[in-house]
């Protein structure tokens, strides 16, 4: 992203578009090696405290599954937004060059990151639940507090509205940052469900929802 930013007053788009994406699929294949484990670690499918293949998810779970597939839904819709819309937003409403208008997205791409590996330490002190009302609480108010601010120097002076433009998309990436590990877990922790199976349909439906981001945030 910090690249892209930095190369994109000087490159057309469709070039800078094709090497960005072509770099970041050699890297992905090359990296992804290490990533999955060879052998399956889940229950064996005869234990008895899971729940049988052929069953039905039990109502309660269902639900519980569900308000979890919704819940990934809009963090990812505030990442779609982020990415789709960052740079247009600091071009079209803010007056912020072509090149440094994506700077706001990777300090959000930054904050993220780093939330989402170091909000285990929260998680383990004070909770998966607190640790997600905090943050998503202190980004969407910093993030909301931040733009203001922007949008009320961007008549005035070009680097204090970057500057606030990236910190609220910093805030932004705090707030959605975790989401996605903690939601997961506690999908996978149902007791007597494995862990495979709820997984697997909360994929199903975060996917006919997540085909709509797009034109929702546009």
């Amino acid at each position: 992203s910090l690249i892209s930013s930095l190369v994109a007053p000087f490159v057309a788009p469709a070039p800078a578009l094709f090497v960005g994406d072509a770099l970041a699929l050699v890297l992905f294949m090359v990296i992804s090696r290490g990533l999955l484990t060879t052998e399956h670690e889940d229950r064996p499918h005869d234990d008895p405290s899971q729940l049988p293949r052929h069953e039905r998810i039990p109502r309660g779970a269902m639900v519980f599954l569900l308000t979890l597939t919704i819940a990934q839904a809009l963090g990812f819709l505030a990442e779609v937004s982020a990415g789709d819309w960052s740079s247009v937003l600091l071009k079209q409403e803010f007056h912020i060059a072509v090149g440094p208008n994506g700077y706001a997205f990777t300090a959000f791409l930054v904050m993220q990151l780093l939330s989402r590996l170091y909000a285990t330490r929260l998680i383990d002190r004070f909770g998966a639940q607190r640790t997600i009302q905090w943050l998503a609480t202190a980004g969407t108010v910093g993030y909301l507090v931040c733009l203001f601010g922007a949008s009320a120097f961007s008549d005035s002076s070009g680097i204090h509205t970057l500057v606030l433009a990236c910190v609220a998309y910093a805030f932004l990436g705090v707030a959605v940052g975790p989401m996605p590990s903690v939601f997961t877990s506690a999908a996978g922790a149902i007791p007597g469900l494995p862990s495979a199976r709820a997984l697997t349909f909360t994929d199903r439906k975060s996917t006919r929802l997540n085909s709509s981001h797009g034109y929702i945030s546009y």
